[in-house]
């Protein structure tokens, strides 16, 4: 179900709120494929389901790292998972000691891409998300500002 979730996306989300840790890291692997052709379908009700599942606050990276290579327009529920993620990670996503901080590179460039290509509401929540990963110091974010003025 990882490599084509497509095929059992209402088994896969379920998945995502197993009670075993170990099953909702496999299921999160489906989330490496959304930049694929095939899952272009499901990767709204994918990405929605995903960012409220148990699965999320310990295998987030995978999303962001996928969603920052996609080439395709970011699914509108993405700012949920920014909004999430930065809830969730805090502090880590500035602190250089954490793995956490690779990811803010991720955060930050879907953040940007989200707000370029939102109206003014979605713009408006981005613009939150930049304040929030601004105040935690997330790394990256300095440096992506500067190339977006």
């Amino acid at each position: 179900m990882a490599t084509a979730p497509y095929l059992a996306t209402t088994e896969l989300v379920r998945l995502f709120d197993d009670g075993d840790s170990e099953v909702r890291k496999a299921a999160s692997a489906a989330i490496r494929v959304l930049h694929e052709p095939a899952s272009a379908s499901i990767s709204e009700r994918l990405v929605a389901a995903y960012v409220t599942s148990r699965a999320f606050p310990d295998n987030f990276g995978d999303l962001f790292h996928t969603l920052e290579q996609s080439l395709r327009l970011l699914p509108s529920t993405t700012i949920i998972a920014c909004e999430r993620a930065v809830e969730h990670a805090g502090v880590e996503l500035g602190d250089l000691s954490r793995a956490t901080a690779a990811i803010s590179r991720d955060i930050v460039t879907v953040v940007l891409r989200l707000y370029r290509q939102g109206d003014a509401t979605m713009r408006d929540r981005c613009l939150n998300v930049v304040d929030k990963l601004a105040d935690v110091g997330a790394y990256g974010l300095l440096e992506a500002l500067q190339h977006e003025r």
